[in-house]
């Protein structure tokens, strides 16, 4: 059956990603405000991907209607798209990003805030750029643990970009992102190591069936804070959260 299913997959993948160019080019205009007609363009995208890779979609918590920062732990590129698929938000990535083949051009016209790493300047400007999203009341997402995780911990969380909540004076909602498995995380789920999107992509069409789970945990107000408080009490909520949600998956399972 995997020997059909993988090709399978790809095939309606690929018709996915045809349906994306052509939905952006009449619909996209960079900005992706919660209500607005490109914001719900772009989660029915984003859904569809997760329904070509057959991974269910699990929502927990009460979603954010006004505009926030959303914090959330990184375990996958998949991650995006689940995240997606449920909030409309504008996204940082690298800015070597612009330059892949369709899904820069994607990401361009979905709004993404592109950033160049490893200067102070570059990360004036990318906190310059978050906040102008915020305060014209776009969500924006942001993995402050600087890379992709096995998922099994929160890494400390970087406080410089939370800055942006302060500037904005918007809340910050954490996320927890859970791969759920008999084993605690899915072993198909991390990008990390060696890896490269190509193998992760088809070890994850390759499975029968996957979860994932978004956990939206109680929004944190940053008035008088300093960003390195918001971040410890960002990072202790999460932990909490996924400690919880780990224990309680290894009691269910025989």
């Amino acid at each position: 059956m995997k020997l059909f299913r993988i090709p399978l997959r790809l095939f309606f993948l690929v018709l996915v990603v045809l349906l994306g160019l052509f939905m952006a080019v009449l619909f996209l205009r960079h900005s992706m405000s919660p209500g607005g007609f490109s914001a719900l363009i772009t989660r029915f995208w984003h859904s569809q991907v997760c329904r070509a890779f057959n991974i269910d979609v699990r929502v927990y918590g009460q979603q954010p209607a006004d505009s926030m920062l959303i914090v959330s732990n990184h375990i996958s590129w998949f991650d995006i798209s689940a995240i997606g698929s449920v909030i409309s938000a504008r996204y940082l990535s690298k800015h070597e990003v612009v330059g892949w083949p369709v899904v820069g051009w994607l990401a361009k016209k979905a709004g993404t805030l592109f950033i160049q790493r490893g200067t102070k300047k570059s990360s004036e400007h990318s906190l310059e750029k978050m906040t102008t999203a915020l305060t014209q009341g776009d969500h924006v997402v942001l993995f402050p643990e600087g890379k992709t995780t096995d998922g099994s911990v929160i890494r400390k969380l970087h406080a410089r970009l939370f800055q942006s909540a302060i500037n904005s004076r918007r809340k910050i909602q954490p996320v927890v992102i859970h791969y759920p498995h008999e084993n605690g995380v899915h072993p198909k789920a991390p990008f990390i190591n060696d890896i490269t999107l190509y193998e992760s992509a088809i070890g994850m069409l390759g499975e029968p069936h996957m979860s994932v789970e978004i956990h939206f945990l109680e929004a944190v107000d940053s008035d008088n804070k300093s960003r390195d408080e918001l971040a410890k009490q960002c990072e202790s909520l999460m932990q909490e959260k996924l400690t919880k949600i780990i224990n309680k998956s290894n009691k269910e399972t025989p």
